[in-house]
């Protein structure tokens, strides 16, 4: 979007464009890179527990991630 666009928005706008901009590409992440785009299983209560694990997967790499530019030890080392 164009910064002349957001001139003309009520204020706040920007800012919230900003927090979506980052929930929308954790969500994208997860799709593209963590097999998101479509249900592994059937059933409302498998399709639960797979976007569950996932999502934890999806925390667990981003706390890795943030640990190892700390740099703190991951978890598993000895």
């Amino acid at each position: 979007m164009k910064p002349e666009a957001l001139l003309n928005r009520p204020r706040g706008l920007k800012a919230a464009m900003g927090v979506r901009r980052s929930v929308e590409r954790v969500f994208g992440d997860v799709e593209v890179w963590l097999g998101m785009g479509g249900a592994r299983y059937r059933g409302l209560e498998q399709v639960k527990v797979q976007v569950l694990m996932t999502l934890i997967v999806a925390n667990a790499k981003k706390m890795a991630k943030l640990l190892a530019a700390k740099g703190l030890p991951s978890p598993n080392a000895a």
